[in-house]
């Protein structure tokens, strides 16, 4: 009995730390990803250049890097100071990622649909239309399930239901508004963000002789590094 009580114990022990550090690869994953987009949209000119800049040593994005975690401190304090009640706060919000998620995915796989449809590609007809298609497939039917089970994702009221289910559409909403703000302003090459790259800064340019390499956005590291 004491050794399958030993057990139980060992097993729950693993379990905890199994579980708190997947939540940090989790939140570590969420950091690096946001820290790439806001250093992408810095140096569109989107966000404010300034945080565009990378590492003069490690060529990561640093500055994108500490401005997320500032945001990401600020709304934890915000919600911490808030009281509002921890299990419930967590599981809202993981429910609210998953559907942003799955949301996600399905507007890659219409993308890549749309983008190898106008664009002649040497890919195989499979990677390039039937696989995306049965991903959108899957999917949007996941998607579709949990827009009709919201109250299984988060738990509350109808209302914060629907507040919560109109957030990643109202991001779309905005997204599109700005694009076509942008395309009313910047007339070349508005349609690729990250790739037309204007100037950082002069100070970069004299980083870049020295560093080619920093300006390159597939030698980027984590912002740990």
């Amino acid at each position: 009995m004491l050794l399958l009580c030993v057990r139980h114990s060992a097993g729950l022990q693993v379990i905890a730390i199994l579980l708190v550090t997947s939540f940090f690869a989790s939140g570590l994953s969420l950091q690096n990803i946001l820290s790439r987009y806001t250093h992408s949209l810095a140096v569109d000119g989107i966000f404010p250049r300034s945080i565009a800049a990378v590492h003069l040593k490690h060529g990561s994005p640093h500055r994108a890097a500490v401005t997320v975690g500032a945001v990401l401190l600020l709304v934890l304090l915000v919600l911490v100071l808030s009281g509002c009640d921890e299990n419930s706060l967590y599981a809202a919000a993981a429910g609210v990622a998953f559907y942003g998620m799955l949301l996600l995915l399905c507007l890659t796989a219409i993308a890549v649909i749309v983008y190898f449809r106008r664009n002649k590609s040497s890919m195989s007809f499979w990677r390039t239309l039937i696989a995306p298609i049965v991903a959108l497939a899957g999917i949007g039917f996941a998607l579709l399930t949990a827009s009709f089970n919201m109250e299984l994702l988060v738990a509350g009221d109808p209302l914060l239901l629907t507040v919560l289910l109109l957030i990643p559409y109202a991001s779309i909403v905005a997204g599109i508004f700005l694009a076509l703000v942008l395309r009313s302003r910047i007339r070349s090459d508005w349609t690729r963000p990250g790739l037309r790259r204007p100037a950082l800064n002069r100070l970069e340019k004299r980083k870049h002789k020295r560093r080619p390499d920093h300006g390159d956005p597939a030698s980027f590291r984590d912002p740990g590094a």
